[in-house]
């Protein structure tokens, strides 16, 4: 049988050859006396390199004695770490895999093993990796506290915060949303009645001055992702009685599972219009995206909507949404389409025009263009009365509401934390009703920057 000699006896020539760069303090050193050199294998050296060339040199030296050294795990532990040691990422995990193969006490290859996973973005298979070698009873004391401290730096880069703002400014054709008319006919039984509509009751348009933020915590586990957030929009225009303030608190829970993907979230979002309080909305939404190999990929999705009109409670509804789509890589690009059908139900029987039913088509493309992003979108939707909105409104007839939005945008990164985007959008709601009419325009530019 060929002799063999452990490298236990030699574990305090080791503790001073520290991994800067990875913090792999103990990169070499043998937990059980399992792991020996075979016979032939050349002579463990005494001091273990602390730069990038030292360690591709130490390479180098293991590379001569390869035939000699095929089955001893201990060889393949310090050939891995000379490879991590030196930014040969792919190389280090074959070669620390063949080191545990060989042998799977090997502490030496446990630990640097541990480390080309979390480097490699496998962050929670390491961290389960170097929680099993603190809770190993032959875990020499000095290296206790360099893997828990190892195990707290992991852990931290599981939770991520993320803050930003933006600046956005522009035109818009239709700062109040309000209809193009300039006379609204009333149906009377004497005969239609056409009355002018003020100038507060028009379109108006003019420059507007957007400003957002946004906060968000997330939370990454193995299987799934949490994330908290806040944003807030604020818009100044010329016309004040247009400005508004927008909050927005949400959560969002991403679970994986074999066979797809479970996404929930909720979200509060408050709405201050004109200086005053307009609505406040609850929305829950469950969604599931099936996993497919082929380049489209379905989804179901269920939402529920309740809103308050604040100081006009007759308005009240609750909503419906439930819809299917399907998410595409097509031509470098990415295409998303989804169908909702809406019920929307009013809270109190007072609502003119009562409950209401209709659908909704989201279409979406985005496509990297000139160092940025190009997305374009397409929403149309329409909805129907149950009765009618108003005996004095198209002769009492049942709303039909039909909206069409397009918009496009160009996103830019102007370095690592900010961003330069250029948008436009247009919308059109058409009704047998003349007084939902509206249209509008909206050209913008904006900055934003991270933090």
């Amino acid at each position: 049988m060929a002799s063999t000699k452990t490298i236990l006896p030699r574990l305090k020539c080791y503790r001073g050859g520290r991994n800067k760069r990875l913090n792999a303090a103990g990169l070499c050193l043998i937990l059980t006396s399992t792991s020996a050199w075979s016979a032939g294998c050349f002579e463990i050296p005494k001091v273990l390199p602390n730069t990038t060339n030292g360690w591709l040199s130490l390479q180098k030296t293991l590379q001569q004695d390869s035939q000699h050294c095929l089955t001893s795990s201990a060889y393949f532990a310090l050939y891995g770490a000379a490879q991590l040691n030196s930014g040969q990422l792919q190389s280090a995990l074959e070669s620390l895999e063949r080191a545990l193969l060989l042998d799977a006490n090997n502490g030496a290859a446990l630990i640097d093993y541990a480390s080309a996973l979390y480097h490699s973005g496998q962050i929670f298979a390491a961290i389960d990796l170097n929680q099993q070698l603190l809770s190993r009873d032959d875990l020499p004391a000095n290296l206790q506290d360099i893997l828990r401290q190892r195990a707290a730096r992991w852990r931290d880069n599981t939770r991520t915060k993320y803050q930003s703002i933006s600046v956005h400014s522009g035109y818009d054709s239709n700062l109040n949303g309000a209809t193009d008319l300039d006379q609204l006919t009333l149906s009377a039984p004497g005969g239609d009645i056409s009355l002018p509509l003020d100038a507060s009751s028009k379109a108006r348009s003019g420059q507007y001055l957007s400003l957002k933020t946004s906060h968000q915590y997330t939370q990454h586990n193995a299987f799934s992702e949490r994330r908290f957030s806040l944003d807030s929009n604020l818009r100044h225009s010329g016309d004040h009685n247009s400005n508004y303030l927008q909050l927005t608190l949400g959560v969002e829970q991403k679970q994986l599972q074999t066979q797809g993907t479970w996404y929930f979230s909720g979200s509060l979002n408050y709405l201050h219009y004109a200086q005053k309080p307009l609505s406040a909305q609850l929305t829950g939404t469950v969604k599931y995206q099936w996993r497919r190999h082929q380049e489209c990929q379905p989804f179901s999705q269920v939402s529920l909507e309740r809103l308050s009109a604040i100081k006009q409670h007759s308005l009240d509804s609750n909503s419906l949404y439930t819809g299917l789509g399907i998410r595409c890589s097509v031509a470098g690009g990415l295409f998303d389409t989804q169908l909702d059908y809406i019920v929307n139900n009013a809270v109190s029987a007072e609502r003119p025009g009562g409950d209401r039913r209709g659908w909704q088509l989201d279409l979406q493309w985005q496509k990297p263009l000139f160092d940025g992003v190009f997305h374009s979108r397409l929403r149309r939707s329409r909805l129907v009365d149950s009765v009618s909105y108003s005996t004095l409104l198209s002769a009492g007839a049942r709303r039909r509401q039909t909206r069409t939005e397009v918009s496009l945008e160009y996103r830019r990164p102007l370095g690592a934390d900010k961003l330069l985007s250029l948008s436009l959008n247009r919308q059109h709601q058409a009704s047998n009703i003349d007084l939902f009419t509206q249209r509008g325009t909206r050209i913008g530019i904006g900055f934003k920057q991270r933090f």
